[in-house]
C-alpha cells in the first residue's frame, strides 16, 4: 500500500457519522441517476442458441425464420489473448488490463455477428 493510500484509508476510519451519513447518500443518489441513465443502442443480434451437439458454439439464427444462422466459437472470447503490463503493475493495473482485453475481444465479437447479420438481411430480406 503506498504512502497516499494509507492516508486515505486512515482518513476513511477517522470520519464522523455525518461524513458516512453524507458518502452513504451520494452513493445513493449516484446509483439512482445510474438507474435512470438512457439504455445502450439496441443490437440487431438475437438471442444465442447453443447447440448440444457442437460445444463452444455461439448460433444466432435469422429473426425472420429463414433457417440462416451464424456460428461462433466461444473458444476464442474466453482466450485473454496478450495483456502487456509496465514492470512495476498493481493488481489494479492487471484487472484493468484484462477488463479492457475483455471489452475489445467482446466489441470484435459483437461487430463479426451484426455484420454477418447485417449481411444475411440485405442479400435476402432487403425487401421485408
Amino acid at each position: 500500500m503506498e504512502h497516499g493510500d494509507e492516508d486515505a484509508w486512515l482518513d476513511g476510519l477517522k470520519a464522523t457519522p455525518e461524513q458516512i451519513a453524507r458518502d452513504m447518500r451520494e452513493a445513493r443518489e449516484a446509483q439512482r441517476r445510474d438507474q435512470h441513465a438512457p439504455l445502450p443502442d439496441p443490437s440487431i443480434i438475437p438471442g444465442p442458441d447453443f447447440p448440444s451437439d457442437l460445444p463452444g458454439v455461439v448460433r444466432f439464427h435469422c429473426p425472420h425464420g429463414c433457417g440462416w444462422f451464424y456460428e461462433e466459437s466461444t473458444h476464442a472470447l474466453a482466450e485473454p489473448g496478450r495483456v502487456i503490463l509496465p514492470a512495476d503493475f498493481t493488481p489494479e493495473d492487471l484487472t484493468g488490463m484484462l477488463a479492457l482485453n475483455w471489452e475489445a475481444r467482446f466489441l470484435d465479437f459483437r461487430s463479426r455477428v451484426e455484420t454477418a447479420i447485417t449481411d444475411h438481411y440485405a442479400a435476402r430480406h432487403a425487401t421485408a
